[in-house]
């Protein structure tokens, strides 16, 4: 239905909004007036960010959010309280995307190494995987209810070990979508022991090499409008 998108469109560009609204500030906060001004300013002259925030796509959320949650980790090694912030916004962040998950690593790692292990012996440490638990605690009921796992991934879990990713279509997989849900189920589909019995070891090579360079380019790409490839 067309009439959809419209209205999707305006609440992704409204995150983004956001975003550059909210990285202005936290910049200011964190280095001062002018790396705000010169941050915020390419970021909402981005390329790869007008576009995905002209998108129905939920990546404006998660920017925020996750924009969030690292500020007040940051702010955190100076006043703990802020650690409480943190895991509200990694929740909703995860909430948005499974990518969010990452955050909780990047918090616990982080904490460890600038503090140590005597961190642990902070309660608004342990408070930020119980929020971070709490807010994501509704999806994971879901998904254990409906699908018999915390995390469900669908196709995407195999897709790590495949050569491309519209091998995953290949009528050898037999990958058909059940409504309503959008589950996608398929069969024989590729694992990390049927790859390494299907390529050899300089076949591995050359993919995470041609991977690297690709992702080099890609994250090279994502700094337009100073960097064009």
């Amino acid at each position: 239905e067309l009439g959809f998108f419209p209205r999707p469109q305006v609440r992704s560009l409204a995150m983004g909004l956001l975003v550059g609204v909210a990285f202005f500030y936290i910049c200011r906060d964190l280095w001062g007036d002018d790396v705000a001004y010169l941050g915020a300013g390419g970021l909402v002259l981005n390329v790869t960010f007008l576009r995905v925030s002209s998108h129905v796509q939920c990546e404006t959320t998660l920017m925020l959010f996750m924009l969030l949650s690292l500020f007040c980790m940051m702010k955190g090694t100076r006043d703990d309280r802020y650690w409480i912030g943190a895991g509200i916004f990694s929740g909703l962040a995860y909430l948005t995307k499974g990518t969010g998950l990452i955050l909780v690593p990047v918090f616990a790692v982080a904490t460890l190494w600038i503090f140590g292990p005597r961190v642990v012996r902070r309660p608004r440490f342990w408070v930020f995987f119980l929020l971070f638990a709490l807010i994501c605690s509704p999806l994971i009921t879901r998904n254990m209810m409906l699908y018999g796992e915390p995390a469900y991934e669908s196709a995407n879990s195999h897709a790590l070990w495949l050569d491309h990713w519209d091998d995953i279509y290949l009528p050898k997989y037999q990958l058909v979508r059940q409504y309503p849900e959008v589950i996608w189920e398929g069969r024989a589909l590729p694992t990390m022991q049927s790859y390494l019995a299907s390529h050899s070891f300089s076949d591995i090579v050359m993919r995470a090499s041609t991977g690297a360079w690709r992702e080099s380019r890609l994250f090279l790409a994502s700094l337009e409008p100073f960097v064009y490839i």
